[in-house]
């Protein structure tokens, strides 16, 4: 993303400016994810259908049926092997056993029988097929409304050269005006809202494999299902722009898509510690509540008027999505 900041007087600003796009740029992650789906036609209201498990089956109050713990549907970028894509694999692959995750120490009866009857003795490779399958779920309810709110924060750690005041004024001017809270709400019928919107595009992303996953757990509040996943560490150079499970299930930036103009980046690398996923699931297998907290630290080191400026950051961009039905 261009800002007019890229282009201002001094190359350090400009540089900076590499580590302030590497957050901003996650912030337009939902923005340009609509505005793919207005493009895309949405699919006609008989291809729905009209009852069964369907997005269109139901009054507008009742959830899909869809179970939650069922295989993930093909072609969401779920790899077929992956043991995530069943929520009984981790059952047969540990005898029922939970001890390599943090869902809690083994079970005593084990089998797929037990693990299935009880989501809070999943294993990691369940837990995952679970909260994908909850917001595929989700998007395919008759009637549904969603409020989504995203927040960027990034702090300009040091710079070379220094400059104090300079690092003041883009801490306080220049991401202060660009990093800022958002709050999107929709209403989806059948999956599609009114401006074309899909709701599966509008919802959190759901081709997180097991692979990717540190810790996975679920916890049992009142009638329903709080799921806790955080990912893996990842880094992203020049060289390796994407992170692979953060992309899965967050907004990391492709480092191969920021566009200085003039400056040619001579070196870029952002940390994404460990994205942390959280998910409010509800009797009916739909989401009450969901966020996503991702972090990041990076350097950025630029050649611009013959100078080669570099800087620091941290930051977090989060999403945090509530659901009417």
């Amino acid at each position: 993303m261009k800002q007019t900041v890229f282009k201002s007087v001094t190359a350090l600003l400009c540089v900076i400016a590499i580590c302030v796009c590497a957050t901003i740029a996650i912030g337009k992650y939902s923005t340009a994810m609509v505005d793919v789906a207005k493009l895309t036609p949405a699919a006609p209201a008989s291809s729905s259908g009209n009852g069964g498990g369907t997005a269109a089956g139901g009054d507008s109050t009742t959830p899909s049926t869809d179970d939650p713990t069922a295989p993930s549907d093909s072609g969401t970028g779920t790899d077929a092997t992956d043991p995530a894509a069943d929520p009984n694999a981790g059952a047969a692959d540990n005898g029922g056993s939970s001890s390599n995750t943090s869902t809690g120490g083994n079970t005593s009866t084990g089998g797929k029988t037990n693990t299935a009857s009880d989501p809070t003795k999943y294993s990691k490779e369940q837990i995952v097929a679970y909260y994908n399958n909850a917001i595929k779920a989700t998007a395919k309810v008759k009637k549904l409304t969603v409020t989504k709110n995203e927040a960027i924060s990034i702090v300009v750690d040091t710079m070379k050269p220094d400059n104090n005041t300079l690092k003041k004024i883009i801490n306080e001017s220049v991401l202060s005006k660009y990093a800022k809270p958002s709050t999107y709400t929709n209403t989806f019928t059948n999956g599609v809202a009114a401006d074309k919107t899909k709701a599966s595009d509008f919802l959190p992303r759901t081709r997180l494999q097991a692979a990717g996953v540190k810790s996975a757990s679920i916890t049992k509040s009142g009638s329903n299902y709080v799921v806790t996943i955080v990912t893996i560490a990842e880094k992203t150079t020049l060289e390796n722009p994407k992170p692979k499970y953060a992309d899965q299930c967050a907004a990391p930036l492709d480092l191969a898509s920021v566009d200085l103009g003039p400056i040619k980046v001579t070196q870029a690398d952002i940390n994404y510690p460990g994205v942390t996923l959280k998910a409010t699931v509800n009797a009916n297998g739909t989401l009450v509540s969901s966020s996503i907290n991702q972090p990041l630290n990076g350097t950025g080191t630029a050649s611009v008027i013959g100078l080669k400026p570099s800087a620091t950051v941290h930051g977090a961009w989060t999403q945090q999505n509530t659901y009417k039905y």
